[in-house]
This record gives structure tokens, sequence and C-alpha cells, in this order.
């Protein structure tokens, strides 16, 4: 039995808080310090399919941004930050 490590995640290039009418975020990150494609990360925003985050298109207060992805050596973990 081989026991592989989880890869290490982080969403990169967002903020904790953005106003009304700030423009669209592309929704990026590394995985293992090396940019994901959407071949090995996707992002949803509260359980949503996103690929940018659009601050005139959400309510006022908390929003879940969760990025999963997979390592090179098959292993998938997430990340999650809340923004505001």
């Amino acid at each position: 039995i081989t026991i592989r490590p989880l890869p290490v995640l982080a969403i990169t290039g967002l903020q904790a808080a953005y106003c009304a009418d700030a423009p669209a975020v592309p929704l990026t990150g590394t995985i293992d310090g090396v940019a994901a494609t959407a071949a090995t990360g996707t992002f949803t925003i509260d359980n949503v399919a996103a690929t940018q985050l659009n601050p005139a298109t959400l309510a006022p207060g908390v929003h879940q941004v969760i990025f999963t992805g997979t390592g090179t050596n098959g292993c998938a973990t997430t990340d999650t930050l809340r923004v505001t």
C-alpha cells in the first residue's frame, strides 16, 4: 500500500472583500505551487460552478469560494476562502 500526500492548494488573486461595483475577477489557484488549469482544478462560489467572481452578480454578504484540485500524484483536496 502506498499512501500519497495531498497536494497543497491555494486560491490566488482574490481579496477578502469587494464593493458591489468592482469589476469581475478571474478565479485562479495553484496546486503544489504550480498554476492550476481547467484540467487540474475547478472553482465554485456558494456551490455553483464558476470561473470568475463578479461582485455585481452576488448579493451583499459572505460568499464561499471553493477550489478543488488534483495533484500530479492523482490525489485531490480543496481550499476555501470566504469573500464579502
